[in-house]
């Protein structure tokens, strides 16, 4: 009669996470008791993986008929043969480290396929046991090349300044701006800024981030300050790459600044620039009541000493500097704006300005909501300040770039017209010598690039 009963033994090593279990198999053939290791497994618990390391050999211990005597001799002879199997089991264990060509297992394991050392040709096959090669020396012609320098360019850099050598958007081509206020998600990833790559492709090729204030720097500007300065450089390579320019947008329509220091404002504007590795700076200025009659030429004066301020912290063309005015501060009316409004702060400064945001939209009765009101003439309460009449009283063409909401949402009441009117208006300006761009609020909108797409292709 055949009777078996077989012992699974687990012992961990603790130093890497893996183990070994063996199987001692107890077998009584009728008055003959066999003691046999049967296999050993071994886990590697960080994979969770069981290899069946197979030991070909068994010890044996026999006894005769069993007697109170003979079984007693049987147990003493069992103790010992199963002693034998924990040393041999803790051998194993202590044989369980990884092994290569330049770390061999000590004599007499041998390395597995696995890189783990064992005994035996089920563990190790017919190969050899692995020796490191006396005779291998390195490859003395492998040598590090000592003409190659890392890019300094490549380098996190807190304080980066924009490339001098980098030119402005093409002035042929036009400049194509977007404002990125309020961005689709809060990551501070890639996308979050419209790095090209991370977003559906688009023809912008400037993108303020809004806003900056006095108060605190808000929405997207505000998480771009919050990038640490590595990734700060990275996106910026990846928008210069892509021919794009990145500013940051002051004020807005919720801060009214004039009646700060505008030189102190505009060195602590200019610092942020640098400290945040940006291309310039565009001024979207809406205190509309520093222009009116009660306030005459206080609105003048901020933005005048403010422009003087930061281009002589910004020099050109390192850095770009625009201004957002609304269409309807050009206006040439004494009775609406006594001291000039942005006639004024052109015939000053604008030498020093690169390019206007106008704000064609959101102006009650003076809609430019046709190709006629917005580029010939526009009647309402600000007559008289259509693209071509604005530029009839003084102000460069070129530096006129028109501002539309990209959609209705972006609109407050009137201005908005579908992308493909505007681009109907965009070729006949171009026939008449106009070639400054477009601007759309806000890049929210327009986050398959359709609309930006479709203004650029009026350019080509």
């Amino acid at each position: 009669m055949v009777y078996y009963s077989p012992v699974y033994i687990f012992v961990d090593d603790f130093s890497d996470g893996r183990g070994a279990i063996l199987c001692v198999l107890i077998v009584r053939i009728d008055t003959v008791i066999h003691l046999s290791v049967c296999s050993v497994l071994s886990e590697d618990r960080n994979t969770s993986v069981y290899r069946d390391r197979r030991i070909h050999a068994c010890m044996h211990s026999t006894t005769p008929t069993p007697t109170t005597s003979s079984i007693e001799a049987t147990m003493t002879h069992m103790k010992v043969t199963l002693f034998v199997v924990a040393a041999t089991l803790l051998v194993l264990a202590s044989a369980q480290t990884q092994c290569s060509d330049s770390s061999p297992c000590p004599a007499p394991l041998c390395c597995s396929k696995w890189g783990w050392c064992g005994i035996g040709e089920a563990w190790c096959g017919n190969q050899p046991t692995k020796q490191p090669d006396p005779t291998k020396q390195p490859d003395p012609t492998k040598q590090p090349d000592p003409t190659k320098q890392p890019d300094p360019t490549k380098q996190p850099d807190p304080t980066r300044q924009p490339d001098p050598t980098t030119p402005l958007p093409p002035s042929n081509g036009g400049k194509y701006v977007i404002y990125l206020d309020l961005p689709v998600s809060w990551n501070r990833d890639p996308k979050e800024f419209a790095v090209p790559g991370s977003v559906a492709k688009y023809s912008y090729n400037v993108i303020n981030l809004a806003f900056w204030t006095s108060g605190w720097i808000a929405d997207a500007a505000g998480d771009w300050k919050a990038l640490d300065a590595a990734t700060k450089t990275a996106y910026i390579q990846k928008f210069h790459d892509a021919g794009i320019k990145l500013l940051v947008s002051a004020f807005g329509a919720t801060e009214m600044p004039t009646d700060k220091d505008p030189v102190a404002l505009g060195n602590t504007l200019a610092q942020f620039v640098k400290d945040n590795q940006l291309d310039g700076i565009d001024l979207d200025w809406e205190d509309s009541a520093a222009f009116q009659p009660a306030q005459a030429g206080k609105g003048e004066k901020f933005l005048i000493e403010l422009t003087r301020t930061l281009r002589a912290a910004l020099p050109s063309p390192q850095y770009i500097l625009t201004h957002a005015p609304q269409a309807p501060y050009f206006i040439n009316d004494p009775n609406t704006y006594p001291k000039g409004a942005y006639l004024t702060v052109h015939k000053e400064v604008g030498n020093l300005i690169d390019w206007y945001n106008v704000q064609f939209y959101n102006q009650g009765d003076s809609k430019y909501d046709t190709c006629d009101t917005l580029l010939n003439h526009v009647g309402g309460t600000f007559t008289g300040t259509a693209l071509f009449e604005i530029a009839a009283n003084g102000v460069d063409l070129n530096k006129l770039v028109i501002g539309k909401p990209v959609t209705r949402a972006g609109a407050t009441n009137t201005g908005f017209m579908e992308a493909s009117d505007i681009a109907t208006c965009i070729r006949q300006a171009r026939a008449k010598g106009w070639n400054a761009g477009f601007m759309g609020w806000e890049y929210k909108l327009d986050l398959d690039g359709s609309w930006s797409n479709t203004l650029a292709a009026a350019f080509n």
